[in-house]
């Protein structure tokens, strides 16, 4: 199981506004890297603009391991992301919940094993 976990950070100059992180079972901890799909200038959550948007695409790519499909993230940013206060967990267990109750587990299946789920 993964832990993905945000927080902000006080205000520093040069410094990222906010911390995401992914934890793993085995206590192995790394930062979820901005792709700057949709804004250039890092994460975001609690609302549903851009730097959400490539927040909810980055978790849910680290998680299956393809890149989602753009009505995937974006529900995932309206359900969750967009939700979320200062400091926020979601675990890849919820997030597995969330596709199969949402979009069936053969769609699940579907998004975890193909090299590219927009094809």
């Amino acid at each position: 199981m993964k832990i993905y976990k945000g927080k902000r950070l006080e205000p520093a100059e040069g410094l990222p506004e906010v911390l995401v992180t992914v934890e793993d079972e085995l206590g192995n901890k790394k930062h979820l890297i901005h792709q700057g799909y949709h804004s250039p200038i890092g994460f975001e959550w609690g609302h549903l603009g851009n730097r959400p948007a490539d927040l909810a695409r980055c978790i849910l790519w680290d998680f299956t391991g393809n890149q989602p499909p753009n009505q995937v993230y974006q529900e995932f940013k309206r359900k969750f992301v967009a939700q979320w206060g200062n400091n926020w967990q979601i675990t890849s267990t919820e997030i597995k919940k969330w596709i199969i109750d949402t979009y069936g587990k053969d769609y699940y299946i579907y998004l975890t094993e193909v090299a590219d789920p927009r094809d």
